[in-house]
């Protein structure tokens, strides 16, 4: 954004605090381009909130810039992560053909109702007119794509690389998988409501959840596949993220798990990136603790964002299909990228 409409985190306990920047060049054009820049980065209730202060607030063409704290009312939170603006990019080049290539590897042998448990859902679907990311990811993919691996191709089937196309989340991707197989159940946690509300239009209400997952929801509905893909770990900047911990003990009843991670490097080195110490050890935390192997892909160009991770537990020809899915994408990208089994 320009001068005219910018927002950032001002750092607090409650993080309720947003500043906004209104500036010179006041335009039609420019104060609808503000309005989806709050809508991504608030949820909608505050948005809606913060809109209506500021209904009253113009600017004339020649005024200086003037920052104006707005406090949102009590309850209601900034959503700190919104994966519409970052929808397709080389995370989701990763994190998606993993999904399908484990669930339809699970799905092969599997007799009767297929539980499918997705603990950080997002949205139902991603507008991705939001951000130009998914152009180095699923992007520059379709370009190279030569349709060798069938569950790339089954994944590949699912979108359309340009912008204002709508591509699925992680939720929508297996139910359209499992729903092309037999009986399947799903249950979906989100904790923005209005995400929650974008996963209800497509999945109905009985299996959305706007909450943490937790173990303690799998007592008496185990799931078949779990899958796990938060924003990040918990640091002093995300608060709100959850802990190794937090991930590990929420799989450790379930036989079979997906669990993506990104991997952020220093950024002024250039890639391809190694992760810093303290990533360094979550695969082998994880190996220890849970029996997760992992696959850690790096990729060049993504600033920070500078690779992920792919941990999981699964039937063995299940598991040989994700790795087969992450080592085509890796092939098929080229130069830069790296597909590095961890210990």
């Amino acid at each position: 954004m320009n001068a005219l409409w910018r927002a950032r985190w001002v750092l607090s306990d409650s993080a309720r605090d947003i500043v906004v920047g209104v500036g010179p060049a006041w335009s039609a054009e420019a104060e609808v381009a503000g309005v989806n820049f709050l809508f991504r980065a608030l949820d909608e209730a505050a948005a809606l909130r913060l809109l209506w202060r500021l209904a009253r607030f113009r600017v004339g063409t020649h005024a200086q810039l003037k920052p104006i704290r707005v406090r949102l009312p009590h309850g209601v939170r900034m959503s700190s992560y919104d994966h519409q603006t970052k929808a397709g990019n080389e995370g989701d080049l990763v994190k998606h053909p993993a999904l399908v290539a484990a669930l339809r590897g699970l799905l092969t042998d599997h007799q009767g109702l297929f539980r499918y448990a997705d603990a950080f859902a997002g949205r139902w679907k991603n507008d991705l007119s939001a951000s130009d990311a998914w152009r180095r990811g699923i992007g520059a993919f379709a370009a190279r794509w030569h349709g060798e691996n069938p569950d790339i191709q089954h994944w590949r089937s699912l979108w359309t690389p340009e912008s204002g196309a709508l591509y699925p989340g992680s939720t929508q991707i297996a139910q359209r998988i499992l729903a092309a197989h037999g009986p399947y159940a799903i249950r979906a946690y989100e904790t923005v409501e209005a995400y929650a509300v974008d996963l209800r239009r497509g999945l109905g209400d009985a299996g959305v959840y706007a909450r943490a997952a937790s173990a303690a929801d799998w007592h008496g509905w185990q799931p078949d596949l779990l899958f796990l893909d938060p924003p990040g770990l918990r640091s002093p900047a995300n608060p709100a993220y959850p802990t190794l911990d937090d991930l590990l003990m929420c799989a450790s009843q379930v036989p079979n798990v997906l669990l993506w991670l990104p991997l952020f490097g220093d950024a002024a080195s250039g890639g391809p990136f190694s992760p810093p110490p303290d990533q360094a050890v979550i695969p082998r935390l994880m190996s220890e603790r849970q029996g997760l192997q992992a696959r850690a892909v790096y990729w060049p160009g993504g600033g920070a964002f500078c690779g992920c991770l792919l941990a999981y537990r699964c039937a063995a020809s299940a598991a040989e299909r994700l790795a087969s899915a992450a080592r085509a994408v890796v092939t098929i990208m080229g130069a830069g990228w790296r597909l590095v089994r961890e210990p």
